[in-house]
């Protein structure tokens, strides 16, 4: 069943009047109130993102066995900026470096986090963003080229997507070992890097999260390196089905008790997934 979105009177997109981390439900309230008001057109037209491809391919499985590769490594701390009138910490802006980058539990060496409450830590210690995402939003938004890291991720990456990789998969990266374990929740800083007030409500829309890992063998890794799956998760939930059953559409009872079940998955997520057994327990 697909979720409907109940209409907002506060849209959760706009700066500072909320910060969207604790709770999905807001971003859902934020993507309603955009969809009654944007602009943008993504019915007509060859160029509307290929979601439900990405969903189907995702469902049940993981799709590849692959190898993909590591576009660039990125890296930025945090810096002030003004955004509507108020100064706002974010560490968002990053910066490709090259040479090695040693990557430890906490996220890369020269990286750091602003709010560290809701960013940070080894659950989120390196995020993932695919580039073969990048022209679809150089299309969306009618800007471009972007640099890589433009979402706020330390690994811009090619050759997998959320639906390539599950919970609980280990991948090797140089001499790295990571464990992808949840994708990322949005927050009002993409609106920062991209001015533009509705930005949490559109990367919700585009179903493209991204995905965090952690690090569980230290280690160095350098733009080029290979990404190679060292090992699979037995549970075969992939990150877009943690996405997709938390905003697009309810799971079924097969897949709540699979969700129930993955030990790795953070707890936020599993309450956005099994919300109806957590506020039956309250």
């Amino acid at each position: 069943m697909t979720r409907s979105h109940s209409p907002a009177p506060v849209c959760c997109c706009w700066p500072l009047q909320l910060r969207p981390h604790g709770s999905l439900l807001r971003v859902r309230l934020a993507l309603s109130q955009w969809r009654r008001s944007a602009t943008i057109d993504f019915v007509a037209s060859s160029d509307a993102p290929e979601t439900s491809n990405l969903f189907d391919r995702s469902k049940g499985r993981c799709s590849v066995s692959g190898v993909g590769k590591v576009y660039s490594v990125n890296v930025g701390k945090p810096r002030e900026v003004e955004f509507f009138g108020k100064v706002v910490s974010t560490a968002i802006f990053k910066e490709s470096v090259s040479g090695a980058v040693t990557a430890r539990h906490l996220g890369l060496e020269g990286d750091k986090q602003a709010d560290l409450t809701v960013h940070g830590g080894p659950q989120k210690a390196v995020y993932f963003y695919p580039r073969e995402h990048y022209a679809m939003w150089e299309k969306l938004l009618g800007i471009g080229p972007l640099a890589p890291g433009a979402f706020g991720e330390n690994i811009t990456s090619e050759g997998f997507s959320e639906a390539d990789l599950c919970i609980g998969d280990v991948i090797q990266i140089g001499s790295t070992l990571l464990q992808v374990l949840q994708p990322r929740s949005p927050c009002y800083k993409l609106q920062i890097k991209f001015q533009r007030p509705d930005m949490v409500a559109l990367f919700v829309h585009q179903n493209r999260p991204g995905w965090y890992a952690s690090v569980v063998q230290e280690g160095s890794l350098t733009a080029g390196d290979e990404i190679t799956i060292v090992s699979r998760a037995p549970e075969q939930i992939s990150v877009a089905d943690i996405w997709r059953y938390s905003l697009v559409e309810d799971a079924d009872l097969e897949t709540q008790q699979r969700v129930r079940a993955l030990e790795l998955l953070p707890g936020f997520w599993k309450k956005q997934i099994l919300r109806s057994e957590f506020s039956s327990a309250m």
